[in-house]
């Protein structure tokens, strides 16, 4: 009975990276790294991008309030882009073309 159990949950765990991952693949500025990346990392850089975004000029907010200043704790804890990064990288990019992270943009471990 417990290895059924253990069996279940392990089953339930694989189908919810694989609806995250899912999920993550129709995001065009993830690029091809949800196919590379594990859930969680992906999980963290998408909250990072909700912040960023947060802090953009919008019709509903014109006048948003900006981030606070960059600790570098994100970068250094997780290896992956953090608000900051991510904004400026967008910034950057509206003048190129749309903002796309790749699997090297992740710290590989």
């Amino acid at each position: 009975m417990l290895a059924a159990m253990e069996k279940n949950i392990k089953q339930a765990e694989e189908d919810a990276k694989k609806k995250l991952r899912r999920d993550y693949l129709g995001q065009p500025w993830l690029g091809n790294s949800p196919l590379f990346v594990v859930p969680k990392a992906l999980d963290h850089v998408i909250r990072q991008w909700r912040l960023a975004l947060g802090a953009l000029p919008s019709e509903t907010n014109p006048l948003p309030t900006p981030l606070g200043p960059c600790t570098g704790r994100f970068t250094s804890q997780f290896g992956a882009h953090c608000s900051h990064e991510l904004l400026m990288r967008k910034k950057k990019k509206e003048e190129e073309g749309p903002l796309k992270l790749f699997r090297d943009d992740f710290d590989p471990y």
